[in-house]
C-alpha cells in the first residue's frame, strides 16, 4: 500500500510539472509551482525528486514513449510498403500538431531546448535517453528493411537522407507548435497547412525517381 501511495504521488507530480511545462516552459517552471498544482508541499516534491531535471527526464521520457509506442506498432506492419511507414510517421506528427492544443511537440521543443542550454545530465538522468536509443535503434532497423522495396528512390542513402527528413520534419512541427503565429512569410497560414504541404514535398521527393 506504501508503494502505491508513492507511486501515485510520483505520478501525480509528473502529471502536474507536464501542464506547467506546456503552459510555462521549463524554464518559468519552479519546483514550488509544481508543488502548487500537484497539491502538495514542496517538501514531498523534493524527497520524490531532488532535482527539477529528474522531472525533466521522466516527462521527456514519457513523451517519447508515446513516439516509441507508435514506431514499435508500425515497425510490425508487414502489409504497407516502406513509402507508406514514413507516411504514417509524418501523419503521427500533424496529427499530435493539432492534438491537445499541440501538447506533445510543445512539451518536446521545450525539453530539447532546456536539455540543450542547461548542462543537463545525462549520467544522472538517463530514462529519456534510453527512450531515445531504443528509439533510434528501432527507426534504423526499419529503414534497413525498408531499403529494397522499391517503394522509395534507389539513388539516395536512405539511412542519410530518412533520419535528415525526419528530424527537420519534426523541428517544423515543434516550432509551429509552439510558434504558430510567428511566421516570417504569411503569418495566417494554419499550422496544420503547412505541416500537410512539407509532408508532400517530402513524399514527391522521396519517389521522384522510384519508377525508373
Amino acid at each position: 500500500m506504501r508503494e502505491n501511495t508513492k507511486k501515485k504521488k510520483r505520478e501525480k507530480i509528473l502529471q502536474s510539472a507536464e501542464i506547467l511545462f506546456v503552459e510555462n516552459g521549463i524554464e518559468k517552471t519552479t519546483m514550488n509551482d509544481i508543488a502548487v498544482k500537484a497539491e502538495m508541499g514542496v517538501a514531498t516534491i523534493f524527497r520524490h525528486f531532488p532535482k527539477k531535471d529528474m522531472i525533466v527526464d521522466e516527462v521527456a521520457a514519457e513523451k517519447l514513449k508515446i513516439l516509441l509506442s507508435f514506431m514499435e506498432e508500425l515497425s510490425k506492419k508487414e502489409d504497407i510498403s516502406y513509402l507508406e511507414k514514413i507516411t504514417y510517421l509524418l501523419d503521427f506528427f500533424i496529427f499530435h500538431s493539432n492534438k491537445e492544443s499541440g501538447a506533445l511537440p510543445k512539451i518536446l521543443d521545450y525539453i530539447v531546448n532546456y536539455i540543450a542550454v542547461n548542462n543537463f545530465s545525462f549520467e544522472e538522468n538517463r530514462c529519456y535517453l534510453n527512450v531515445r536509443d531504443q528509439l533510434f535503434s528501432l527507426f534504423f532497423d526499419m529503414i534497413d528493411a525498408g531499403a529494397n522495396d522499391g517503394t522509395i528512390r534507389s539513388d539516395i542513402n536512405a539511412r542519410e537522407v530518412i533520419p535528415t527528413i525526419i528530424n527537420n520534419f519534426t523541428v517544423f512541427t515543434f516550432k509551429l507548435a509552439v510558434q504558430s503565429k510567428t511566421n516570417i512569410i504569411e503569418p495566417e497560414l494554419p499550422a496544420h497547412h503547412q505541416l500537410v504541404t512539407m509532408k508532400n514535398v517530402i513524399l514527391n521527393y522521396l519517389t521522384a525517381n522510384a519508377a525508373k
